[in-house]
């Protein structure tokens, strides 16, 4: 009987094994060299989420242990980095130290080295998270910032309980919309190299189906509305109407409206590849502002012959802009009396932000 239990206990022992990360382990090596010629790579049991490194030092003598560890244990252990900040343990500035780090990923301890600057991640630990490169790992509890050391793109996972998301993991039969248009649901605090879009994914509002950003402007061009200067007047296809009508108008002034500016890329982006919205407010950014030059049988009416007011044909088109409520840049805040928009900044912010980051992410290759 009791051999029966033993192998049962093997057979068990082995089934957790198989499920763990894998990480470098070594007993008080003489300095991390030693510790990678000496090591060896171990299969953690699942319980073990981890690898972990821990630094000694005495007298100028440097020991390292490298192993798995469990999760919260390891946070423990890193929080006694600085747990007095009168004698913090982890001191390399003092005869005796002990420094930990905590790492996720295969192998994630075989080379790295116990940094005290690194240890402010125990705010994240604190939350019972861990510090990852957010374009590189999904985290299903959702990211914090400010938490972990580095740049702006190491942020902390939190853990996914039942008490703070269990709708994410139940509403994985409710995300066939997202799935069927290619996209995948993930918490709004994850990086999507392309998009969010509500209403497609199961679960909490902060659920949202990232997708690739699509090109959806269209090229416009009609009997009274040309380019001019550049290669295609490019537009979001709800200021279609806005272009049509002035088309429309136009044609009623006997005039031409030549377009000199259309949809803008903007190329500064934040530490994250994101595209930074303007602090400015700009509607060519989306699609919904156009600059013009009215070509009128006296002359071609370009921005301050609009402002000036005294073309007649051109007085004619610009009052039929304004009375069916297009917004024209010669008045306002931001002046450009070449401009014609229709304020989507201000009469719908949100769509706005949506379609700033759909076509600057999806159309930097026209």
């Amino acid at each position: 009987m009791m051999k029966i239990l033993s192998i049962f206990a093997v057979v068990v022992c082995l089934g957790a094994v198989a499920t763990g990360i894998q990480c470098w382990s070594c007993d008080n090596a003489r300095g991390h060299e030693e510790c990678a010629t000496t090591g060896q790579l171990v299969r953690c049991i699942s319980r073990w989420e981890v690898c972990s490194t821990v630094e000694r030092r005495t007298n100028n003598a440097l020991f390292v242990t490298k192993r798995c560890k469990q999760r919260l244990a390891c946070a423990n252990g890193v929080r006694q980095n600085y747990n007095s900040p009168f004698s913090p343990q982890c001191n390399l500035d003092g005869l005796v130290s002990v420094c930990r780090c905590c790492c996720n990923g295969t192998e994630c301890n075989r080379d790295a080295t116990c940094e005290p600057a690194r240890h402010v991640d125990y705010r994240c630990h604190d939350e019972g998270g861990l510090c990852h490169e957010w374009r590189n790992h999904t985290c299903l509890g959702g990211y914090v910032t400010g938490l972990c050391y580095g740049n702006n793109g190491r942020r902390c996972c939190l853990p996914c309980t039942p008490e703070t998301c269990p709708a994410a993991r139940d509403a994985v039969q409710q995300d066939a919309v997202c799935r069927a248009e290619g996209g995948i649901c993930l918490g709004i605090t994850n990086f999507c190299d392309g998009i969010y879009y509500p209403g497609k994914c199961g679960g909490p509002n902060g659920r949202q189906c990232c997708k690739e950003a699509v090109c959806t402007l269209l090229n416009y061009a009609n009997t009274n509305v040309k380019p001019r200067g550049v290669g295609a007047i490019r537009i979001d296809s709800g200021f279609k109407w806005a272009l049509n009508k002035m088309n429309e108008w136009a044609r009623a002034c006997r005039v031409k409206v030549q377009v000199t500016k259309s949809f803008e890329l903007i190329t500064e982006t934040d530490g994250n590849y994101q595209p930074i919205e303007p602090t400015i407010p700009n509607n060519y950014a989306v699609g919904h502002a156009v600059d013009i030059e009215v070509d009128t049988t006296i002359e071609v009416c370009d921005g301050p012959c609009l402002a000036r007011g005294k073309n007649p044909d051109a007085v004619c088109f610009l009052k039929k802009v304004l009375e069916y409520g297009l917004h024209w840049g010669g008045k306002g805040k931001y002046q450009n009396p070449s401009r014609i928009d229709d304020r989507l900044h201000v009469v719908n912010p949100r769509q706005w932000k949506r379609q700033f980051q759909q076509l600057q992410k999806g159309c930097q290759a026209i």
